[in-house]
């Protein structure tokens, strides 16, 4: 940081409606994707329920990597339901049983939300990459998969599976998006 100033960091997001795994460079988010994509069937409008993908089980490769949130609506919130060991090691706390506007601010908060209701309002699955917060230097890549309760076609759950590509040593400490 030049004459230390606080920068506020860019996140350069990519975001896109997945329709095919292949537009998902990950391998990791690739496989869950095609687990999630195969419970649908090939009907755009049938949402997974999480019997029917067989969770965890599944996913028991990725669930280090998992964020399971609660949708409760009106208003709108996110319920840490669980968070994998690898996230929360690569995030720094765990969440589980707080909200998610409990556990984060600022502008990251606003661009998780955003990411997290495009899934919910759009029904589908949501993949982005980004540049977090917290690491200076490497990519977030985010796959976001909406889940109902069987007989509910509504979002209940959203499945998160997200993954961080940095050195642990090049780390740089930020707070709500702006370098300390």
């Amino acid at each position: 940081m030049e004459n230390n100033r606080q920068t506020l960091i860019d996140y350069q997001l990519k975001s896109l409606t997945v329709t095919d795994a292949t537009q998902i460079r990950e391998a990791l988010l690739r496989r869950v994707f095609e687990v999630w994509s195969s419970v649908r069937s090939n009907n755009r409008e049938q949402i997974p329920t999480r019997e029917g993908m067989n969770l965890p089980f599944s996913i028991s490769f990725a669930l280090p990597h998992v964020v399971l949130f609660q949708v409760e609506e009106n208003p709108r919130r996110y319920l840490y339901r669980l968070q994998g060991t690898e996230h929360v090691h690569n995030i720094g706390k765990d969440s589980t049983g707080t909200y998610m506007h409990q556990s984060f601010s600022g502008p990251f908060y606003e661009l998780i939300l955003g990411l997290n209701n495009a899934a919910v309002d759009k029904r589908d699955a949501e993949y982005s990459t980004f540049y977090t917060p917290w690491i200076s230097v490497q990519k977030y890549a985010r796959l976001a998969l909406p889940l109902c309760q069987a007989g509910n076609n509504r979002v209940t759950q959203l499945l998160i599976v997200a993954e961080l590509a940095f050195d642990r040593n090049k780390m740089v400490p930020y707070k709500d998006g702006i370098a300390q």
